[in-house]
């Protein structure tokens, strides 16, 4: 398919770099490069990191670079239509943040992927499988909605424990052990059910405030 004719190369005013081999090591700076997209997708991209961004304590310093596996590529998909875009890690000043790093850097994680969710109804991670370890796959080729989904279940199996206490198995599986949990947790936050777009926008909102919260206190345990 051919490439779209718009492109970027920066994110809410922040260098987008491409970390993968020959031209660069991932989890390196990368180098700079036009990341050819629809214009609908940077401008999610861009509503995207302006949350992310904000989940940031002032320790971790300005953001350097975003660090991508690329956006378009000439493939069947989302990403042939330029509606996809793979996000491997994100430097700051101070602070390194890697999506294959996950299970030491859970909180960031978790974060990230909300503000994922919020802005793009396909979010593939770290435990969808093993293809996905390295990078969060997003893409515009659904509507943001509450889906009971493999890729999205993980997710909130994941929050749940990490942030409600609960001590489910991260199976991807949505049975009545999650969906209870769920609706608990959502309840707590004071929303009524998440089926509605707006509620589950909400949810993953209170669930990127709490890991803003968490970052503030949590001692740096992450490679810098």
């Amino acid at each position: 398919m051919p490439a779209p004719s718009h492109y970027f190369e920066r994110l809410c005013g922040v260098p987008v770099h491409y970390d993968r081999p020959p031209v660069a090591d991932y989890g390196s700076l990368g180098v700079p490069r036009r990341f050819y997209a629809t214009p609908a997708t940077e401008a999610a991209l861009d509503a995207l990191f302006q949350e992310v961004f904000a989940l940031a304590p002032p320790r971790f310093g300005a953001p350097v670079a975003i660090l991508s596996a690329g956006a378009y590529v000439d493939k069947p998909g989302q990403h042939g239509a330029g509606k996809a875009f793979d996000l491997d890690g994100i430097l700051w000043q101070h602070r390194r943040f890697l999506t294959s790093e996950q299970r030491q850097d859970k909180v960031l994680y978790l974060g990230i992927q909300a503000c994922c969710l919020r802005h793009f109804g396909t979010v593939l991670g770290y435990n969808y499988n093993t293809a996905h370890q390295d990078h969060l796959h997003i893409d515009l080729g659904r509507p943001v909605a509450f889906r009971e989904s493999k890729s999205v279940t993980y997710f909130y199996q994941e929050v749940l424990n990490a942030f409600f206490d609960k001590n489910l198995i991260i199976d991807g599986e949505y049975g009545s052990g999650t969906n209870d949990a769920l609706r608990a947790a959502r309840t707590s936050m004071g929303l009524g059910s998440i089926s509605k777009v707006d509620n589950y926008r909400a949810f993953l909102a209170g669930i990127a405030a709490i890991v803003k919260d968490t970052l503030a206190v949590q001692p740096e345990t992450a490679l810098v």
